[in-house]
């Protein structure tokens, strides 16, 4: 726990001078960080098993921006809060800029994620959340998502021939 702490070792013996010898014990516990990280729906990541789907896209659009909280719920200052990213697909994932990068015992930042595909097919990152958690430094969060082929009309006239788009005309002739 926090705070000062102090207790005593006695040793018998059959020394008839120091029976017992008393040695006094002092110190202080110092708090502890800890970070919790909590999805866009505020349910709790697990620590090293953290994923998120965000969906199927067409290539080239982006999808709405998921806002993750990072809460310090330990007794300690949580500090030196940095993200980086990596993975196979890393740039069709863009994580904004986090709100703080120190965090007092009970307070809680945010940052969001983006996905926007840059290719038909399974997409994946890792983002990383380095602190000064002793224990949960990285928390590691796998992304994921699909990114599906763009729709592409052909218009087709009577004869089946395509039409070029934006020089397209057809003829009905006199009436």
């Amino acid at each position: 726990a926090s705070g000062s702490r102090s207790a005593a070792i006695h040793i018998a013996s059959n020394d008839p001078n120091n029976s017992p010898f008393d040695i006094s014990l002092t110190g202080s516990g110092v708090g502890v960080p800890d970070l919790s990280v909590f999805d866009p729906s505020s349910s709790p990541l697990a620590y090293g098993a953290a994923t998120l789907d965000l969906g199927s896209l067409q290539v080239g659009v982006a999808g709405t921006a998921q806002t993750f909280t990072i809460s310090n719920t330990g007794s300690a200052d949580l500090t030196d809060l940095a993200i980086t990213k990596d993975g196979a697909n890393p740039t069709n994932f863009t994580v904004g800029a986090l709100g703080a990068t120190t965090l007092a015992p009970g307070a809680s930042t945010t940052f969001t994620v983006t996905f926007k595909p840059n290719a038909v097919g399974s997409r994946n990152a890792a983002i990383h959340i380095a602190s000064n958690d002793p224990d949960q430094n990285p928390f590691d969060i796998t992304l994921s998502g699909t990114g599906l082929p763009t729709p592409n009309i052909t218009v087709l006239d009577a004869s089946s021939s395509p039409l070029a788009y934006g020089a397209a005309t057809l003829d009905f002739g006199s009436l």
